[in-house]
């Protein structure tokens, strides 16, 4: 039996961060709980992202595909209709 999705209230909005690290797209949803307490919801990522390689976006057409695939994924992990807004770390070599 599939999950029912819940609606995200504007109070409890999860937090969302991107990290396009050195060969791959990872997303975490999480919440906080009381303080500087947080409780991570959920983690999902790309086995090898053709738009990232060795650190560099090769390909930005192909990181936001990438990016709203690994999106909806997360989501639907947690259980929730839509994510808000996500940070995003561009993982980068000097």
């Amino acid at each position: 039996m599939a999950k029912k999705k819940k609606e995200i209230s504007a109070d409890s909005l999860p937090l969302v961060a991107i990290d396009m690290g050195s060969n791959g797209v990872r997303a975490m949803a999480a919440e906080r709980v009381a303080g500087d307490v947080i409780r991570i919801l959920g983690v999902e990522h790309s086995r090898k992202a053709p738009c990232v390689e060795q650190g560099i976006v090769a390909n930005t057409s192909n990181a936001g595909f990438t990016i709203s695939e690994i999106l909806t994924l997360l989501a639907n992990r947690i259980g929730v209709r839509e994510l808000p807004t996500a940070f995003l770390c561009v993982g980068a070599r000097s």
